[in-house]
């Protein structure tokens, strides 16, 4: 059975060269700011299924990189009155002392994207 794979990111990540370039061509993309997917919104959920369902998708993958400019803008404090800054701010403010207190930005950037990363997989589970 033929693998059809759809690639959750960042719009501005810039990592859609390195997937194609470790997956090939025959790949799907949906780009959603810090890959955080709305999932208030019944129509445009509507949609996802539909795409996943035409396209007969059988793997999905959400993708991070910590250069993400949302996940940067959290931890520097920066608000940029998105949702996907809000919802990344609700993750580093309640995960504060276990995940970034005293930790290296590198190390605060991985853990945020982490955490953003698991939280999607639930919430699309869901």
């Amino acid at each position: 059975m033929k693998e059809n794979k759809l690639f959750i990111i960042c719009p501005f990540s810039n990592i859609e060269h390195f997937l194609r370039k470790e997956y090939g061509d025959d790949i799907l993309f949906m780009t959603y700011s810090a890959g955080i997917i709305q999932y208030d919104n019944i129509d445009f959920l509507s949609s996802v299924k539909d795409i996943i369902i035409n396209e007969k998708i059988n793997k999905i993958f959400f993708v991070n990189d910590i250069k993400c400019r949302f996940i940067n803008n959290t931890l520097q404090k920066n608000n940029d009155q998105s949702f996907a800054f809000q919802i990344l701010q609700e993750y580093y403010v309640s995960n504060y002392f276990s995940m970034f207190h005293k930790q290296s930005l590198q190390r605060q950037q991985y853990n945020l994207a982490k955490i953003n990363l698991y939280m999607q997989i639930q919430e699309f589970s869901n």
